[in-house]
């Protein structure tokens, strides 16, 4: 069993950046609830090839994303982790230069989660009805006041904690991924508000 860690803040725009990458996002996604793991373990979890996922988890290490972790006893090859659980994007909605950085991850999420459905969209891959579903896509739009949006979060990190639970090799366990995104709407071309004096200055 994992031994307890400290949550893992993503804040640098070099990592940031370095997660614009829809394999090394994986990387990462796979770690979170198989880690430590050897670099051929995160294959087979992901369906990839052990040959591609060298470089990455090269760039992932350079970027301090991933750290080494010692081989099992009687074994050869290192094993990866995150330096901390869970891994979590903190934003600075302050610095323009994050926020191009942390859009481009984004937007990797959400071409992945397409990839994703489509490749599962067939008989005999995914269930599309009853409380087993394991297929849909939807969007929501409502009025929130501050109280529903603190429910809205709670349900949310309910979803995160359940995933992290999710370890590998259960009977009947199967690896799936879940993306959302959570914004309020703002009418086209309406600009952010100026930041203060005091922000500018960061």
């Amino acid at each position: 069993m994992r031994r307890a860690q400290p949550a893992f803040h993503i804040d640098e725009i070099p990592k940031i950046k370095a997660l614009a990458s829809p394999v090394r996002a994986a990387v990462v996604d796979a770690l979170e609830v198989i880690g430590p793991a050897t670099i051929e373990r995160v294959a087979r979890a992901l369906g990839y090839p052990p040959d591609g996922l060298y470089y990455h988890f090269g760039v992932l290490e350079r970027n301090r994303l991933v750290v080494r972790i010692e081989p099992e006893k009687g074994a050869a090859a290192a094993r990866f982790d995150l330096p901390g659980h869970p891994a979590t994007l903190r934003y600075r909605l302050d610095d323009r230069r994050q926020r191009g950085a942390i859009v481009k991850v984004v937007g990797t999420m959400v071409r992945s989660a397409e990839r994703g459905f489509r490749r599962a969209f067939a008989p005999g891959l995914a269930t599309a009805q009853g409380p087993r579903r394991n297929l849909r896509a939807g969007r929501r739009t409502a009025w929130l006041t501050a109280t529903e949006v603190a429910v809205l979060n709670r349900h949310i990190e309910a979803i995160h904690s359940l995933f992290g639970r999710g370890v590998p090799r259960r009977t009947g366990a199967r690896l799936h991924e879940f993306t959302y995104v959570l914004a309020p709407i703002v009418a086209a071309g309406r600009r952010a508000p100026a930041r203060s004096r005091s922000q500018r200055g960061r």
